[in-house]
């Protein structure tokens, strides 16, 4: 892993998330608090830690990777998207700028998801996060990931429809103006928007997994 490229990927997704939050609430001084400095410091260690343990889900995503890690393979078939939108085996046989449009949307989805629930709700601290066993939360969290939503429907009601709120206003923004040029008719689009919700819940559902598994320790 390298460590300067996650570090600026974090960074990155960080700061558009926050200015995506800004957007849609006033969360008053809390970006300037130690509270949040603090939370920052331990989400990067997080984001780092995470960061391979996702990418073989990632890719099965794009259609690039079986579906494999650490030694168990689950079927996610539901997730390839290129095969569900564009009917292709990979998101390697679209255009390169599409492709990497598309890759950008996939990442963003489910690593925004993520790093909200870290902000919003109690991170692990340093020790926890050093003795999360990851491979322990893909296979609780793997098999459930595609009904995201379902399984974080409560999740969303009691934060007031923040994680909803956040997802739309990147899709609105973000996602929503490339179907024309990706050519998707009504119905493609609505799928394509269930789609990113739930990448983006199931992103969710990934944190709140690994923070579970530290409170049980």
């Amino acid at each position: 892993m390298d460590n300067g490229r996650t570090d600026n990927i974090f960074q990155s997704y960080r700061d558009d998330l926050i200015a995506i939050i800004r957007k849609i609430m006033d969360a008053g001084d809390f970006f300037d608090s130690e509270e949040y400095r603090v939370k920052t410091a331990n989400n990067c260690l997080f984001f780092h830690m995470v960061f391979d343990h996702t990418q073989w889900f990632l890719d099965a995503v794009k259609g690039t990777g079986a579906g494999t890690a650490a030694g168990f393979k689950v079927d996610l078939k539901n997730w390839n998207l290129p095969a569900r939108f564009f009917g292709l085996n990979s998101t390697r046989e679209l255009p390169e700028d599409k492709r990497k449009t598309v890759d950008d949307f996939v990442a963003r989805c489910f690593y925004y998801g993520l790093l909200y629930h870290l902000y919003a709700w109690n991170s692990p601290d340093t020790a926890s996060i050093e003795r999360i066993d990851f491979t322990l939360v893909a296979r609780e969290w793997a098999p459930k990931s595609f009904n995201s939503y379902g399984e974080l429907r409560a999740y969303d009601d009691n934060s007031n429809y923040i994680p909803s709120r956040i997802f739309t206003y990147f899709h609105e923004h973000a996602i929503r103006p490339v179907y024309k040029e990706w050519k998707f008719g009504y119905f493609k689009k609505i799928k394509a928007e269930a789609f990113f919700q739930r990448l983006f819940f199931a992103g969710c559902l990934f944190a709140v997994k690994a923070v579970d598994q530290t409170a049980k320790q």
